[in-house]
């Protein structure tokens, strides 16, 4: 298991493409919701040309997902394509629209 934080590593990226996210992301409002094994329940908020990550459980995600904590490092890294992903199994959208998780997939590019 890594010992890094995919939390931070999520914030760190976030924090990278801020003027990317305002852009790109202006007139999206959607909540993505993270949990799995070995991983601390946390959502993604993106809206109006913002995003930020929020320790705990929201209480109605657009979209949730369960995934490992190591899969996700891989994932935030790019090390992971989330495509591939989720036909292996290795990530799985458990409530909402899998094509929801196209916001998603831009935010992390």
């Amino acid at each position: 298991m890594s010992s890094e934080d995919p939390i931070q590593l999520l914030s760190n990226l976030i924090d990278a493409n801020k003027q990317k996210i305002a852009e790109k992301m202006k007139n999206v409002d959607k909540v993505f919701q993270f949990q799995g094994s070995n991983l601390e329940a946390f959502y993604v908020q993106i809206k109006g040309g913002t995003a930020s990550v929020v320790k705990g459980v929201h209480s109605s995600p657009n979209l949730s997902i369960s995934i490992s904590r190591d899969n996700l490092i891989k994932l935030i890294k790019g090390e992971l394509d989330p495509i591939s992903a989720f036909f292996k199994g290795q990530l799985m959208i458990t409530k909402g629209n899998p094509m929801e998780a196209m916001d998603l997939i831009n935010l992390m590019k």
